[in-house]
């Protein structure tokens, strides 16, 4: 009795014999053997220890496969189809990924790939096609990345390779889990960073960003506050700083200024502190009390007098403290 044990392991091992056979037929009829139907066809089946179906499919009176085969995974979900013709496979072959989704596709006549065999990522794009013609690759066969762009072709004859080319610029982006972009950029055809490259925070907002050049820096790298304010800018050539970089406070201040010359550091200048204008306007109004009412050409007079008075008090004015 084909499916005895799994029977037992159901109903229990004292269960009468009439009843097995009863339940043994309506397990045939579900999995499609008919025996009746044709006696040229043995099916076979086996289990995985948790009682799932493992392989199924049937012989013929030669003890070849024939007709439709299929492996599981131990979960119950499909991992292998494909149609067999005399112990040769022969029709569409299909793998799957363990959450359903297909991993390939393969065309078969007489045991031997004839016509377009597919690749797929585990998220249903597609990532190879590759053409082949009793058993050899022949045609042009292509390469995606899991955004669905071609990242290179192949031409092959009679199972020979002809010729390889890649495209000049390929996108690249990565994202975080959240969905947001991550990395954005693209790169040439010897996989090198090529163009504007940027990188973002979580939130979406833009982190910095620098260009490429055959994979190197080339040209004027920006960074940025999460709040979206540039934070510096650093100019390269060539892999190297060069020329001036600037950095900036949260305001879009310059707090410091660096000179480079082919990667080495020049001349570092900090420019002189500015007083805070909310700062400036509080002490023109202690200084005149309708500082309000005034217009704009009277106050900006004002503000001047008190910006000299905060540099004296600071320091940065004519009176300097003599040092003990």
């Amino acid at each position: 009795m084909r499916h005895e044990k799994l029977i037992e392991k159901h109903l229990g091992i004292n269960t009468p014999d009439w009843i097995k056979e009863k339940v043994n037929n309506a397990i045939d009829e579900v999995l499609g053997y008919n025996l009746k139907k044709s006696e040229e066809f043995t099916p076979q089946i086996k289990y995985h220890p948790n009682g799932n179906v493992w392989i199924k499919g049937q012989e013929n009176s030669k003890v070849q496969e024939e007709g439709l085969w299929e492996f599981f995974y131990e979960n119950g979900n499909i991992e292998w189809r494909g149609t067999y013709k005399e112990g040769k496979m022969d029709g569409i072959a299909g793998w799957f990924y363990p959450n359903g989704n297909i991993s390939w596709r393969t065309p078969f006549k007489e045991g031997k790939r004839d016509g377009i065999e597919e690749k797929f990522f585990e998220n249903g794009n597609i990532q190879r096609r590759t053409p082949y013609k009793e058993g050899k690759i022949d045609g042009i066969e292509e390469w995606f990345d899991e955004q669905g762009n071609i990242i290179r072709t192949r031409h092959w004859k009679d199972g020979k390779l002809i010729e390889e080319t890649k495209p000049e610029l390929t996108p690249h982006i990565e994202y975080y889990s959240n969905g947001n972009v991550c990395i954005k950029g693209q790169k040439n055809s010897k996989g090198q960073r090529e163009g504007l490259w940027e990188w973002f925070y979580e939130n979406g907002n833009i982190s910095w960003r620098t260009p490429f050049k055959e994979g190197k820096m080339d040209g004027i790298e920006e960074g940025f506050y999460s709040n979206g304010n540039i934070s510096w800018r650093t100019p390269f050539k060539v892999d190297k700083i060069d020329g001036t970089q600037k950095f900036y406070d949260e305001q879009g201040n310059i707090v410091e200024t660096r000179l480079w010359k082919n990667g080495k550091l020049i001349e570092e200048t900090k420019p002189e502190p500015q007083p805070d204008p909310q700062l400036i306007d509080s002490m023109a109004m202690r200084y005149t009390h309708d500082f309000g009412f005034l217009d704009e050409k009277h106050k900006e007079s004002i503000r001047t007098t008190m910006k000299q008075l905060w540099e004296e008090v600071v320091g940065l004015g004519f009176y300097k403290p003599k040092l003990k």
